[in-house]
């Protein structure tokens, strides 16, 4: 068996992240918490989703507000802050945290997931299918069946029925069938007859 120090700090952000990966996620924070200095600013980032998890949005972004401090240039902690900012009603913010995230690591998956579902939101259908096209075409790792689903509906709602075809099997072939393939299925076949019909 391993023993930690509790008293160093990367030992403890392990075992927060341990306790966390277990479901026990008060434990992981009160673990997190007691982290001494000098704290990894990822351990700010940690704290700012599980906060999230909990539901305290107030938390949740003040330690992700901690974590820029110790580093700006921290692409999760951005991507955390996006979500709160998000969930808070802060749209114009929450693009500017998920921007700035992209822009320190445009291979982030779940923060171009997040912007696109914001402009989808706002109805910025193009610009959230082109956000996602790098992940849909050809399907990037870490590509789950929420993302191809969210392709498919911009791309329809945008126009481009065999891109949201494409991504809609996609999406099956990463889920089984649910009530939102489905009816997604039907949207799409209900688009492909009225183009049909209207040539």
């Amino acid at each position: 068996a391993v023993t930690l120090d509790p008293s160093e700090p990367h030992a403890r952000l392990f075992l927060s992240r341990a306790l966390r990966a277990a479901g026990a996620l008060e434990e992981a924070l009160v673990e997190n918490m007691a982290i001494a200095e000098p704290r990894p600013p990822d351990a700010d980032s940690d704290r700012c989703a599980m906060f999230l998890e909990s539901g305290d949005g107030a938390s949740a972004e003040a330690a992700c507000l901690e974590a820029l401090i110790r580093d700006p240039e921290l692409a999760s902690a951005h991507t955390n802050l996006g979500v709160v900012r998000s969930r808070r009603g802060r749209v114009r913010e929450a693009e500017e945290s998920y921007r700035r995230a992209l822009e320190l690591d445009p291979a982030l998956v779940d923060t171009r997931y997040n912007l696109a579902a914001l402009y989808e939101r706002q109805g910025r259908h193009r610009e959230g299918l082109e956000l996602l096209r790098t992940l849909v075409s050809p399907p990037a790792p870490g590509a789950d069946a929420a993302i191809f689903l969210l392709a498919a509906r911009l791309a329809l709602t945008a126009g481009d029925l065999d891109e949201a075809r494409y991504c809609l099997r996609q999406g099956l072939a990463r889920e089984p069938a649910s009530a939102e393939t489905a009816e997604l299925e039907i949207m799409i076949r209900s688009a492909e007859g009225k183009r049909t019909g209207s040539r």
